[in-house]
């Protein structure tokens, strides 16, 4: 055939990246920019991706100056010799990756080939050539050199009735094959099978042999394995020297989308579409009041052992729903029917289906089975009508206006924002979306404080940070934050009541501090600690009236706070002159306790003359006093026996004499006692001994 023909180049577009980095896109044409002075490209191999497409890599280098992200680059192709020009364009957008400098930038794009697929089949030589020009802000590049574009093979497996252009696959067996065809209309094609046979039904055929124009042969697949099947022109009676067309067949034990394994279902809220991170987090809440929306969106997917969606092959499915309605839909529904709260039938590839409220109220149980097997179950709970509202404190100090008014440039107050949340109920205790159009916070006394306008934005302070710590529930569509602005300084209390269910909730108590502090307490968790050990130092922020709000204040001098003996190295540090407390009006810290003996003292200096500060005391005692200790307890001890001992010497010479007994036998009794009264007395001689050098040692 002619290989004078008219073929159209699709160009890839290649997606313009963002600028990484921080650079901003720039047009090409922005003023400042200075086109390049040389561009050139360098051409990689063709690759055929289909019977009709070749893909080739084309990396393009520019000089010049005032390169930058965002540019804009054309690669122009022109036809030549025997095609026809097309003039298409390819357009690429510069990143922050492909810019080395300011004078160079290089980058790689791919162009892509495509032939009319009714002019184009049976040809074995070149289509054409083709001449490549890069562009960039008006400036023309060097042209590359001639491109030749491969013509198409003649023999093209069939597998399924899906055509590929030089592969095939096939699952392994006695009667399986694959058909290859000559795709040439006018010439033959010898071919030669490596690592397999021809099938002619059943009978085994040669591993050689030729094809007519337009004819087909079948290749076994009997065992799993590789085969290459090499073509030969033959023209004019005389075959090609070398293979103008190869086909490889893998032979497999599994074809992927072909056998039933499991199914896959996810699931997600509302319309969304399901992803594995939607359906771990699957936990749906809706309105069962009509009319009927989507609540709950899932989809389906039939596959095979290696997780691939499957292409035949698959099995009947029973899908049902304890409440609400099902609806099904997708491109694979298949004989797959809905009915109220069921679904049954067989899909034919990937479907869909969804869950709708119908009024009733309750916990639906969703149940998935394929080929009677259970897939998948899911939860959705269908609320009812409000019929109980709360509120709840979440700060119960709140502070006039919005910051201190002493120091304020260093005080910050945060217990106002979102002080107090609003949350709604229906019968069965199931959290509701809070209607915030509907509800209303009111205050008791006007004139001490107003509160806001419910708010469910996270934008509004999701979650109080409060010292640190965590306070309150982040904001969501069940939970509304409401802020309380303080007037002046009071207790008062606050309601919150719902329009629509003519809901009122219990009243909570707020106190509105001054938000100036006037005292600093200092307290510890002990009263007397061992040398180095850890203590916690409890930090109190008050005012006339109880402890402050939470937030910031600047109370102490730019020393902070301070101790009488040096603090051994460890586990925390004294506050600063800010002190951050929470809505109890407390910070907290972990210090170690001095090593040397002694009475410590917590203190510090105040910021103003406005604030007092209360020190917080503790003793320390060393291991070597508790030795002296012990040691002069002992000897006590010693000097008490002994003096025990001496009376009782006393009072046997006396009960002697008393009592007439022999002399010697008196005398003998005296001696053994007084050499007793010896003995004790050597012993704390000895124990004396050891006090003082323990004394000696712990005084060096």
């Amino acid at each position: 055939m002619s290989q004078k023909r008219t073929f159209k180049r699709v160009a890839l577009i290649v997606a313009a990246a963002l600028a990484l980095g921080g650079f901003a896109a720039v047009s090409a044409q922005a003023a400042g920019v200075t086109t390049p002075t040389a561009a050139t490209q360098t051409l990689g191999a063709i690759t055929r991706t289909s019977l009709n497409t070749w893909t080739e890599p084309v990396t393009i280098a520019m000089t010049g100056t005032g390169f930058a992200a965002g540019q804009t680059v054309s690669v122009v192709e022109t036809a030549t010799g025997t095609s026809t020009a097309s003039n298409a364009v390819s357009m690429y957008t510069l990143v922050a990756g492909d810019v080395a400098s300011a004078t160079s930038a290089t980058f790689t794009t791919t162009i892509t080939y495509t032939a009319a697929a009714a002019t184009n089949a049976g040809e074995t030589a070149a289509l054409g050539t083709q001449i490549l020009t890069p562009t960039i802000g008006g400036f023309v590049g060097a042209a590359s050199a001639a491109v030749t574009i491969p013509g198409n093979p003649n023999l093209q497996a069939t597998v399924a009735a899906l055509t590929t252009g030089t592969t095939a696959t096939q699952i392994a067996g006695p009667a399986n094959s694959v058909s290859i065809t000559n795709f040439n209309p006018t010439n033959s094609v010898y071919f030669t099978i490596a690592g397999g046979m021809t099938v002619a039904g059943t009978t085994a055929a040669a591993a050689t042999g030729t094809v007519a124009p337009s004819a087909s042969f079948n290749v076994a697949t009997p065992v799993a394995g590789t085969i290459v099947v090499s073509g030969y022109t033959i023209v004019s009676g005389a075959t090609s020297a070398t293979a103008t067309d190869t086909v490889t067949i893998i032979s497999t034990g599994a074809l992927p989308g072909t056998s039933y394994a499991s199914a896959t279902v996810l699931g997600a809220s509302g319309v969304a579409t399901p992803t594995a991170a939607t359906d771990s987090a699957f936990a749906v809440t809706a309105t069962a009041a009509l009319p009927a929306t989507t609540v709950a969106n899932f989809t389906l997917q039939e596959v095979d052992s290696t997780g691939a969606l499957l292409s035949s092959g698959f099995k009947p499915i029973a899908i049902s729903t304890t409440l609400g309605t099902l609806m099904v839909g997708g491109a694979g529904l298949g004989s797959v029917t809905a009915a109220g709260g069921y679904a049954v039938g067989t899909p034919t590839g990937a479907m869909t289906f969804a869950l709708l409220n119908n009024g009733q109220a309750g916990v639906a149980k969703i149940s998935v089975l394929v080929n009677g097997i259970a897939a998948k179950a899911y939860s959705v709970t269908f609320s009812g009508a409000a019929s109980k509202i709360v509120l709840t404190v979440v700060n119960p100090v709140v502070a006039v206006g919005t910051a201190s008014v002493l120091l304020a440039a260093a005080s910050s107050i945060t217990a106002n924002t979102n002080a107090l949340e609003v949350q709604e109920f229906d019968g069965n205790g199931n959290l509701l979306p809070v209607n915030t159009a509907s509800i209303t916070v009111v205050p008791s006394v006007a004139t001490t404080a107003t509160a806001g306008t419910p708010s469910v934005a996270v934008g509004a302070l999701p979650v109080n940070f409060l010292g640190g710590k965590v306070s309150g529930t982040a904001l969501s569509a069940t939970v509304a934050g409401v802020s309380v602005t303080g007037l002046a300084a009071g207790t008062l209390t606050f309601i919150a009541t719902d329009s629509m269910g003519a809901l009122t909730s219990a009243p909570v108590t707020v106190r509105v501090s001054s938000g100036v502090p006037t005292s600093v307490a200092f307290t510890t968790d002990a009263n007397s600690y061992a040398s180095g050990a850890v203590g916690t130092l409890t930090t109190t922020l008050s005012d006339a009236a109880g402890t402050v709000p939470a937030g910031t204040y600047l109370v102490l001098s730019y020393a902070g706070a301070s101790s009488s003996y040096a603090l051994s190295s460890g586990a925390g540090t004294l506050p600063g002159a800010s002190i951050t407390v929470n809505n109890s009006g407390v910070y907290t810290n972990t210090f170690n306790a001095p090593i040397s003996d002694g009475t410590v003292v917590i203190s510090a200096t105040p910021a103003t003359t406005l604030i007092t500060v209360r020190p917080a005391t503790f003793t320390v005692a060393s291991n070597a006093t508790a030795s002296i200790k012990e040691a002069t307890d002992a000897a006590k001890a010693a000097t008490a026996a002994a003096i025990a001992a001496g009376l009782s010497a006393d009072a046997a010479t006396a009960a002697a004499k008393a009592a007439g007994v022999q002399a010697a036998t008196a005398v003998a009794a005296l001696t053994s006692l007084t050499a007793l009264v010896k003995a004790l007395f050597v012993r704390f001689a000895a124990i004396t001994k050891l006090l003082v050098r323990l004394i000696k040692k712990a005084r060096a």
